[in-house]
């Protein structure tokens, strides 16, 4: 997206903005619109600040063990650490940017992808497979976390980053599903995995 694109998004949500708030309400399809592009000029923003910095490497080697050893509610500082042991600054990182990104994909929107359907999202600006992998990782960590039977699923499936790069792969929602439901079997909560990791 170019530095002009960029600026007439922000004009467009700006002009929105104030429209709607003086005209009442706004038909759906100006929602939309107005959605649409405050999705795309938050990724836009999200990607930037992540630009050029490389997401550090996930621990696969005993990672469902640290998992397993968390507690059920386990916070994303607690599976980042699990997914980066003994390496503070790796931490810091990942949670900045999952932090981000969660706060990003819990944006009000009907798709339940974290945007508006057709928003550009920040994958699309070379945000990278290694923070996609990292992103993903994190939510099937948060729900195997503490987990005893559904540790032992994924270790039957071939591991936390297996499933996440299967994952990642899935052209949309139900491909995604499709894959956790063939590592986990029909267990709730599921599409909020699902959704994370498109």
């Amino acid at each position: 997206m170019t530095k002009n694109q960029l600026r007439m998004a922000a004009v467009t949500v700006v002009t929105a903005l104030a429209l709607g708030s003086g005209a009442g309400m706004a038909s759906a399809t100006e929602q939309h619109n107005v959605r649409l592009a405050q999705a795309t000029v938050e990724a836009h923003a999200l990607a930037q600040a992540f630009e050029g910095t490389p997401a550090p490497t996930i621990v696969e080697d005993g990672l469902e063990d640290r998992l397993a050893d968390l507690p059920e509610d386990a916070s994303l500082d607690q599976v980042v650490q699990a997914m980066y042991p003994d390496d503070e600054d790796a931490q810091a990182s990942a949670l900045a940017y999952l932090t981000a990104a969660a706060d990003d994909a819990s944006s009000d929107d009907a798709t339940g992808t974290g945007a508006p359907e057709g928003a550009v999202t920040p994958q699309f600006w070379g945000w990278g497979d290694a923070w996609h992998l990292a992103k993903c990782v994190g939510a099937v960590g948060g729900f195997i976390a503490g987990n005893a039977l559904a540790v032992s699923k994924i270790r039957k499936f071939g591991g936390v980053v297996k499933l996440a790069k299967l994952l990642i792969k899935g052209k949309n929602f139900e491909q995604r599903m499709k894959a956790l439901l063939a590592a986990f079997g029909d267990i709730s909560g599921l599409g909020a995995v699902a959704s994370s990791c498109g």
